[in-house]
């Protein structure tokens, strides 16, 4: 009997704590891109174009798809090893 209500508690439990850490980091987001916004209408643009190097705006372009791409992976690495972690148990 216990076995037959740990395999339904823990698959469940751990189902929603992976849907839980990803609706907190779609959240995150959206509160981050709203305060972005807002904080792009407050400021005021100089007047004068500032020059950046051109091995800057690579290494920014580089860490903002490193980590998108990071995102998706930790995704992805929490639900399967959940679910591996759950088949090694049971």
């Amino acid at each position: 009997m216990v076995t037959i209500i740990s395999h339904c508690i823990f698959p469940t439990a751990a189902e929603w704590i992976v849907w839980g850490l990803e609706k907190g980091a779609e959240k995150t987001g959206v509160l981050l891109k709203k305060g972005s916004d807002k904080l792009k209408t407050q400021i005021t643009p100089d007047q004068e174009e500032k020059r950046v190097d051109p091995g800057t705006q690579k290494g920014i372009y580089y860490a903002r798809q490193a980590t998108s791409g990071a995102v998706k992976v930790s995704a992805f690495i929490g639900r399967s090893g959940i679910d591996k972690g759950l088949h090694l148990i049971f």
